[in-house]
């Protein structure tokens, strides 16, 4: 994937809303790629152990991709919008994606060989559920093996599974239940493709379900809704009331 011309493409749709009736916030904090001599240096250091494609997303697309909206419609348009988000008097989306700064001190190298002693100290316990709850979100998010790509206000977060070898999914992690998560996209750049064909609605749980496939449990917005979103969004955007 071209992560520069998908963080574009994320402006652009921002940039497309702004003109929404009813209340409208939009904030564009998309940051540049890290390519200041600090970052540069970082990446290719045997300190910076990140996956591949994040290293290649901060280095080429963004070193913090923020941005978010919200748009809440005026009641003539209620209906439609409730037609294709029941339940939902507004549109949220958006998120604080891949910040490096929060990167920095990731290191996977020796993960269950040297964390979990310092982390947990001589008491380190065969009870993993024990485990994660004396830890961080975090380090717990280490422990298992993952790297948090974003954080929702409750706590909730989306993560990469950062294998060595073999495919690195991305997985819903439930602030609740640290030790757990489920699978939503089977890689970064799966996830990245279905969150802009879902218009970046704020990826929480509750928003992201009636996208997932029923069997597979990823995301599928390859059917008509999803499209019919989007156009409702451009269309009202646009000042053309039309059927969604």
């Amino acid at each position: 994937m071209d992560y520069a011309a998908w963080t574009r493409r994320a402006s652009i749709f921002l940039r497309s809303l702004t003109t929404l009736p009813g209340e409208i916030e939009i904030n564009d904090g998309i940051k540049p790629p890290g390519t200041d001599a600090y970052t540069r240096d970082w990446l290719r250091s045997d300190k910076c152990s990140l996956p591949p494609e994040l290293k290649t997303f901060v280095a080429t697309a963004s070193c913090r991709c923020c941005f978010n909206y919200c748009w809440k419609p005026p009641e003539s348009l209620q209906v439609e919008l409730g037609a294709l988000l029941p339940g939902h008097p507004e549109v949220t989306g958006g998120a604080d994606l891949c910040e490096s700064a929060r990167f920095h001190n990731y290191d996977n190298r020796g993960r269950f060989q040297h964390d979990l002693p310092l982390l947990l100290g001589e008491a380190a316990s065969s009870d993993m559920e024990s485990l994660l709850k004396s830890t961080g979100a975090t380090d717990s998010e280490r422990i298992q093996g993952r790297i948090a790509l974003l954080s929702l206000p409750n706590g909730d977060r989306i993560s990469l599974v950062d294998a060595a070898q073999g495919p690195r999914p991305v997985v819903f992690v439930p602030s609740t239940d640290s030790g757990k998560g489920r699978i939503i996209s089977d890689s970064f750049d799966q996830f990245l493709s279905d969150w802009e064909q879902l218009c970046y609605i704020t990826p929480s749980l509750t928003n992201l379900v009636p996208w997932l496939d029923p069997v597979s449990g990823r995301l599928n917005p390859h059917h008509g809704k999803a499209a019919q979103l989007r156009e409702f969004l451009t269309t009202m955007a646009s000042g053309k009331r039309g059927s969604p």
